[in-house]
């Protein structure tokens, strides 16, 4: 049985808890809005803490600390709260002070709460912010809209007193039909912090390789972050002096051994290295490429007669055309799987490359697009399993490198491989 008496004579359903923290300003700005914030339209009544007495136009303030206690270390402030017009509920004792003085019904409300949710942590009261939830669920409140309570210390990793009782006070007070809200620049319970599910703060999924091998492990088809044209994985330019000089001399330097010969140019990309191939003499260019975007920027911007473009997935797969040779650069280190696609090309020599384990070691932080990178050792044993020879090892030192020798030093190792007979 409820023997209180709300001090404002009224039964407040919608109730702004004004405090001084910084999300007070979004209060502020909603009473100045050209017509009025929703966040303050329809209440009944207003509510504030402390200072805040002296501050904000309200029904009702709360000063949850000893209000004498106040006085005598702030004669002014007590003063302010002495000849108050309006109601103050206080949390200690208040005797000798006038009407307008209450003291927190706290028995009431913890009969109350007891008889309505029956909270295992009933001491849990250590904050000013956890006495007012419980007052407003108690006397029948149903939207408390709460500015500036916002803890402004819990980001400096020192939660500030009080705020994990707060927190489970709002949780269970929920049962009682009462909802809490905060406005979006509030820190009051992290409410606002999340901008996405399990609170990240940024999108997860920040390995579009390792997504692409998972992809690959459970048989989906690669998702569009691994394939896109701006990727940071592709060459992307109109003319060839706007792609990079390493990758221009890898092409170059399988051009010059191709003349005549029917060339599968496999993770062609955004076409320029079938440019090449085509310009040094290939009679057939077949460019494959997992990403259509590319497949039609090579269409656009690198079409030759010799060359046709189409979209491919290598990872796992095979291609089914017949060549003479075929050229794998800036591919292999990308497949989860490259197995099948080098085990199943029908040519009979293969141009390829790869990073150099021992001097780029593989990082998805690095390399987010690729799977792995290979030792030579690596790189000739996936061939030979494959059904491969390496003829010839060369290697390129950095982005303006030719293509020479092979070196420790080499960033990207390089083959010329044959068919095992």
């Amino acid at each position: 049985m409820k023997n209180w008496q709300h001090p404002t004579g009224n039964t407040p359903k919608t109730v702004a808890l004004v405090c001084l923290g910084p999300s007070r300003n979004a209060y502020i700005n909603a009473w100045l809005a050209q017509d009025l914030s929703e966040a303050v339209c329809g209440l009944d009544e207003i509510w504030t803490l402390n200072r805040g007495i002296g501050v904000f136009q309200h029904d009702l303030g709360f000063v949850m600390d000893h209000i004498q206690g106040e006085a005598d270390k702030y004669p002014r402030y007590g003063a302010l709260l002495w000849k108050h017009d309006k109601p103050i509920i206080t949390s200690d004792n208040c005797a000798g002070w006038p009407e307008h003085v209450r003291k927190l019904p706290i028995r009431e409300m913890w009969r109350w709460v007891s008889e309505t949710i029956n909270p295992m942590h009933g001491d849990w009261y250590h904050n000013s912010l956890a006495y007012i939830l419980l007052y407003a669920a108690f006397i029948g409140v149903r939207d408390l809209r709460v500015f500036g309570a916002d803890y402004s210390m819990h980001s400096s990793g020192t939660v500030e007193d009080g705020h994990p009782n707060v927190a489970y006070w709002v949780g269970k007070l929920e049962a009682t039909g009462m909802v809490v809200t905060t406005p979006a620049d509030s820190s009051f319970l992290n409410a606002n912090q999340r901008g996405h599910i399990y609170g990240y703060q940024r999108d997860p999924r920040i390995i579009p390789a390792n997504r692409a091998r998972f992809r690959a492990l459970v048989g989906l088809d690669p998702d569009e972050d691994s394939t896109a044209l701006l990727s940071a994985e592709r060459q992307v330019g109109v003319d060839i002096s706007d792609i990079q000089a390493d990758h221009v001399a890898r092409y170059q330097w399988a051009a010059s051994k191709i003349r005549g010969d029917r060339v599968l140019d496999l993770g062609s990309g955004c076409g320029y290295g079938s440019a090449i191939l085509a310009d040094a003499g290939a009679r057939l260019v077949s460019g494959y490429d997992l990403s259509a975007e590319s497949v039609a920027y090579a269409q656009a911007h690198h079409a030759r007669p010799p060359v046709t473009q189409e979209v491919a997935d290598f990872d796992g797969k095979q291609i089914p055309n017949e060549a003479d040779s075929a050229v794998a650069f800036e591919i292999i280190e990308h497949l989860a799987n490259p197995k099948p696609l080098l085990a199943g090309l029908r040519v009979k020599r293969l141009f390829a490359s790869v990073p150099n384990e021992r001097v780029v070691p593989y990082s998805p932080e690095t390399a987010p697009f690729h799977q792995r990178h290979y030792t030579p050792e690596q790189f000739k044993d996936l061939l030979r399993d494959c059904g491969w020879l390496v003829a010839e090892w060369h290697g390129q030192d950095g982005p303006k490198s030719p293509v020479g020798p092979l070196e420790k030093t080499s960033r990207t190792l390089i083959v010329e491989a044959v068919r095992k007979q």
